[in-house]
């Protein structure tokens, strides 16, 4: 999973003043990685995808997207606004297939984020 996140880091161009990324590694309960806020330099961000503990238990996506609405879209971490998004940056990373209810939750949390469709 590392290589793949990493892989896709290498194909943007992130920097202060383009790309910015967010992360967040889920199992039983999620944890912010990188938040908006943070550095926005490839480097950096491959060093927080080295420093991911994998967590065991299973796979809840709807916490994982619960804490990206009430901590990663939030101005106060680094939520740019009046910045034209792209809704393919809200990408779920999962190894395992998920509900509608996750879909729906995943659009509330790209609608939140002012994300283009």
């Amino acid at each position: 999973m590392k290589r793949f996140l990493k892989a896709i880091v290498s194909k943007l161009d992130v920097s202060l003043a383009a790309t910015h990324i967010s992360a967040i590694a889920y199992s039983n309960n999620p944890e912010v990685v990188y938040r908006f806020s943070s550095r926005q330099e490839t480097d950096d961000l491959n060093k927080a995808f080295d420093g991911m503990r994998w967590q065991r238990g299973f796979t809840y996506t709807d916490k994982a997207l619960l804490l990206a609405d009430s901590d990663l879209f939030q101005t106060g971490n680094g939520m740019r606004q009046g910045v034209s998004k792209v809704s393919s940056n809200v990408r779920l990373t999962t190894n395992m297939k998920y509900s509608d209810q996750v879909y729906c939750m995943q659009s509330a949390v790209k609608s939140k984020a002012n994300l283009l469709p």
